[in-house]
């Protein structure tokens, strides 16, 4: 006598400590405290050194070094908001739509501030030349808000985007801030060779 029997059987395949996290992503919260203590050090001794030196007394203290503090702000909070979104996720399993999205948004603006940093830079801004041409000034906003825009979009579209981000933003910016820091090192470098051509006393 022959019965034809159903059987359902179902796995709990849980990790060890009730770790939430895939294999591949379950050093991602010690990674990025490491990171955050490095930044987290940064910003600390940026702070301890303005406290130090006011930069509204300090003469040697440019706009620029203000403005580098900012991005190390900007890089600050990304890398706390992906600990605290990571911890959450390893914990309880549930991905916060929102908490990453603004992950996304504050990653494209602190990428944007910083490649404006390296492109000021690059171009002598408070080394070479004290105030950029309105017109220079005019090209770099351009650049960047489109910068930021595309870092935006492929961010937020997609996930599977962030590397063609990434590609973006290092194959359009990185040879202009090169080829900015080729020609500010020649400038440098003649302005060196005419100020030895002065006499001295």
């Amino acid at each position: 006598n022959s019965r034809t029997v159903s059987l359902e059987i179902s796995f709990s395949m849980i990790n060890p400590n009730g770790q939430q996290l895939a294999v591949g992503e379950e050093a991602l919260p010690q990674i990025y405290s490491i990171i955050l203590a490095c930044w987290g050090w940064v910003f600390c001794g940026w702070l301890i050194y303005f406290c130090i030196y006011p930069p509204w007394n300090t003469p040697s203290i440019t706009s620029l070094h203000v403005f580098f503090v900012v991005v190390i702000f900007f890089k600050l909070i990304v890398v706390l908001l992906s600990l605290i979104f990571w911890e959450i996720y390893s914990k309880t399993g549930h991905y916060l739509d929102l908490l990453n999205y603004s992950i996304y948004l504050l990653y494209a603006i602190s990428e944007s501030l910083l490649f404006t940093f390296f492109l000021l830079l690059s171009k002598g801004f408070k080394l070479l030349r004290w105030h950029p041409p309105s017109s220079e000034l005019r090209r770099i906003s351009i650049a960047l808000s489109l910068l930021l825009t595309t870092l935006l979009f492929f961010s937020l579209y997609q996930e599977s985007y962030y590397f063609l981000s990434l590609l973006i933003l290092y194959f359009f910016m990185l040879p202009k801030i090169l080829s900015s820091m080729s020609s500010s090192l020649s400038l440098l470098s003649s302005h060196i060779f005419f100020l030895g051509l002065l006499p001295v006393g």
